[in-house]
């Protein structure tokens, strides 16, 4: 079992635009594999819209050591949306390990210590990342004509601590 903790979301709805997830999440793909990004691998993943009982939505997860996002684009009335989830993974091991009374703190502090090093790698993987997305919108967007996203809708959320 993988616990996973969130550490940001974006997301942005594209008045009458048309695209299929697929040939959206293959254009970041191709973003990603042309940046070179140490260590990020992709993948589709199918994760339940709304329970059990649900049908799947296919999401592009882009991962690098212990963070990935689940990116989702998918028609939405006249236009499309896209999303992110920018998530931590942790063991169900190392989870529990953390609640455990005095020790817990001990063992993150330890095992796990959050560093200059590891605080900027997420910054640059989010912002990396972020900026494919954003890549792949705008040129979806030129495309068909359209308005580029403004400085605001390109915003890279704060990261959650």
């Amino acid at each position: 079992m993988i616990e996973k903790q969130f550490v940001s979301h974006w997301h942005q709805y594209i008045e009458n635009m048309t695209q299929t997830p697929k040939e959206f999440y293959s254009s970041i793909e191709t973003l990603i594999k042309d940046e070179q990004l140490p260590d990020v691998k992709t993948s589709r993943v199918k994760h339940s819209e709304r329970g059990l009982l649900s049908a799947n939505r296919e999401y592009l997860q882009i991962k690098s050591k212990g963070y990935f996002f689940d990116v989702c684009a998918a028609p939405y009335g006249r236009g499309f949306f896209v999303s992110y989830w920018q998530r931590e993974n942790r063991s169900a091991k190392g989870s529990l390990l953390e609640r455990i009374p005095i020790f817990g703190g001990l063992f993150r502090a330890v095992a796990m210590p959050e560093t200059f090093f590891t605080v900027d790698t997420r910054l640059m993987f989010q912002g990396a990342v972020h900026s494919c997305i954003v890549h792949a919108i705008n040129t979806m967007l030129e495309a068909k004509g359209m308005k580029a996203l403004s400085d605001a809708q390109k915003a890279v959320p704060a990261a959650s601590n």
